[in-house]
């Protein structure tokens, strides 16, 4: 029985179904170790191709960790040294995406690598100390302001990545997990407002952060066909009432309007979305 010689493109077909299994098993390293073999194999062709299998799972890896680093900011409104290790492995593909997307490649999609690459420059150089592994450890807090980069600067890579022609990626969305997000938001200025306002001076920057978190999770969950009946219109403008007003209470520093404000917003959230306090979803750090 004579063994069949396999091909390049059996060699690197085998690599991306690995990188697959790795991407769904959580294994960012090991997923990017294989596209870097399947990277290698590739031919002149595929390299220059934005959309070829290779250079989608590149900018897959990329889009994945921008939704994921989105995801904890949200959350905690920290940035944190997972989300740095993290977004290091999607620096890397973007330096193989830049080797690869060359002069052969559409110059519009080079332009999208390259400013990839910018975005993620700029969040290491900004958060060189939040994202450094030995201090691991400790909790390097993050003001609203810094927050607020982290999270239009996701949002900068999920739109420049879904807005590449052609390009096959997975931008959907849990549902569940981000109206659980939009939940925390809604509810966090509150305890902001009663337990740090007298004692930080970035409580107010962190409240605003929150809010308009909340407004930017409202703004896609609402296009969703869920959200379409009239009492859940009715509940999205609302809601959207609500925000606008604790933000100008936020940018105002009102003390004496805060607490009712953001009580307001987090009891018209309930009505959208329902109570989400004993939700048990995954979002670790």
């Amino acid at each position: 029985m004579s063994n069949t010689q396999k091909t390049p493109d059996d060699y690197i077909k085998d690599a991306l179904n690995r990188y697959a299994q790795a991407r769904a098993e959580g294994a960012p390293g090991e997923a990017l170790v294989w596209l870097g073999t399947a990277a290698i194999l590739d031919s002149d062709t595929d390299r220059a191709d934005p959309c070829s299998p290779v250079n989608t799972a590149l900018f897959q890896m990329a889009y994945d960790a921008a939704c994921d680093s989105e995801r904890r900011v949200l959350k905690c409104g920290n940035v944190t040294t997972r989300s740095g290790e993290l977004l290091s492995y999607s620096a890397d593909a973007a330096d193989i995406l830049l080797t690869r997307l060359d002069d052969n490649a559409p110059e519009a999609a080079r332009s999208v690598a390259i400013v990839l690459k910018g975005h993620f420059d700029a969040l290491f150089r900004r958060f060189a100390r939040h994202y450094d592994p030995q201090l691991a450890m400790r909790l390097t807090l993050t003001s609203g302001a810094d927050a607020k980069f982290c999270l239009d600067t996701c949002r900068a890579v999920r739109d420049l990545i879904a807005g590449v022609d052609g390009l096959d990626v997975k931008t959907a969305q849990d549902p569940l997990q981000r109206q659980y997000l939009l939940h925390i938001c809604v509810t966090s200025p509150r305890y902001e407002a009663s337990a740090r306002f007298w004692t930080f001076l970035n409580a107010w920057d962190k409240a605003l952060f929150y809010i308009e978190g909340a407004q930017y999770l409202l703004d896609e969950i609402k296009a969703s066909p869920a959200m379409q009946s009239d009492t859940k219109v009715k509940a999205v403008a609302d809601l959207t009432t609500a925000l606008a007003s604790a933000r100008a209470i936020a940018l105002a520093q009102d003390t004496s309007k805060a607490k009712q404000a953001f009580r307001n917003m987090a009891d018209k959230c309930n009505v959208l979305i329902g109570d989400q306090r004993h939700m048990h979803m995954s979002l670790d750090f």
